[in-house]
């Protein structure tokens, strides 16, 4: 009985981690573009700019295995959650402790271990600002600095450019 409340806490623990970084999404659908009207006179088209920021995201991303943002991640996580603990009770009772005194300290230690590794990782995630407030207020004010810029006249985008120049030349 205590095992299986040990388990059904340790999954419980194993559900209450999440992924900063998800990459398991949903899909949203954009709205259908307005038309513009047409110009009265044509102006040369310039080639689309990105403005976002490169990211190393490809470079840091763990095998789909190990990644809890993934499928398979989270699979692979939860069947290690459920197989550690009885491997290790199996290991202790062997050894010749108790069945009683394993089951109390393999419960202890791993509700204990799995709230301060919870703790931790909230703790990591409120410093290095990956929050999902944080983490969504600088995707919607990059989508209006990208916004902007598309909506900016050519004779703007070359002032802004040479602006950038001239600061960076500094």
């Amino acid at each position: 009985m205590r095992t299986a409340c040990g388990l059904l806490g340790l999954a419980y623990c194993a559900a209450a981690f999440h992924c900063p970084a998800r990459r398991i999404t949903a899909v949203t659908r954009t709205a259908p573009a307005r038309r513009a009207p047409a110009p009265v006179a044509a102006a040369p088209a310039r080639p689309p700019t990105a403005l976002s920021a490169g990211s190393d995201d490809e470079e840091k991303r763990l095998p789909w295995f190990f990644d809890p943002g993934t499928y398979g991640g989270v699979i692979v996580l939860t069947i290690f959650l459920i197989v550690a603990p009885l491997a290790l009770k199996e290991a202790l009772e062997a050894s010749g402790m108790d069945g009683n005194q394993v089951g109390v300290a393999l419960s202890g230690v791993f509700v204990i271990g799995g709230s301060l590794l919870w703790a931790f990782s909230y703790v990591f995630r409120v410093f290095s600002k990956d929050m999902t407030y944080s983490t969504q207020l600088k995707q919607y004010e990059d989508a209006v600095i990208q916004k902007r810029f598309e909506e900016l006249e050519d004779d703007e985008v070359d002032a802004l450019l040479g602006e950038i120049e001239r600061e960076s030349a500094l």
